[in-house]
């Protein structure tokens, strides 16, 4: 599985909608911008989440896994032309690659419980590092209160 990453397929669906400028691409369309963008997300997927069956990456999108079949074999036949959106790819394939690797240096992704979980964490260490300095800062707050109060 190295190579793979595991993401949430919600959050790639956000990411090809963010750089595709386009509100929802589970949208029920025939438009070749959306259908682009969603041979985009299906070949993201398959490319960059661990286990994630075709069936859970359609149900992202309400549709059923033959369509995801067919939608990564379009992207492979289109992918390279000029009137395809290979830009966006190119620019959403960099954004899942340098978030999820740089959050943990790991060479592969983590779900969006796990990410919560690591910036919690942090917070934590963070708040822990910067206790002294904290409570500092919060005798200021008080004695400027304790000032303004006797005025």
């Amino acid at each position: 599985m190295k190579g793979k990453y595991n993401a949430d397929c919600f959050y790639v669906k956000q990411i090809v909608e963010e750089y595709g400028n386009v509100g929802d691409i589970s949208v029920k369309s025939r438009k070749r911008e959306l259908a682009y963008l969603r041979y985009l997300y299906f070949k993201l997927c398959q490319k960059y989440l661990v286990d994630v069956p075709g069936v859970d990456i359609a149900a992202t999108l309400d549709l059923d896994h033959s369509t995801v079949i067919h939608g990564v074999k379009q992207f492979d036949l289109h992918y390279g032309q000029k009137y395809f959106p290979n830009e966006i790819y190119n620019k959403c394939k960099y954004h899942i690659i340098t978030v999820y690797t740089d959050l943990n240096k790991k060479d592969y992704f983590i779900n969006l419980y796990e990410i919560e979980k690591y910036y919690r964490i942090k917070h934590i260490n963070l708040v822990n590092q910067n206790h002294k300095v904290i409570n500092k800062m919060q005798e200021k707050i008080n004695l400027l209160n304790n000032k303004l109060n006797e005025k």
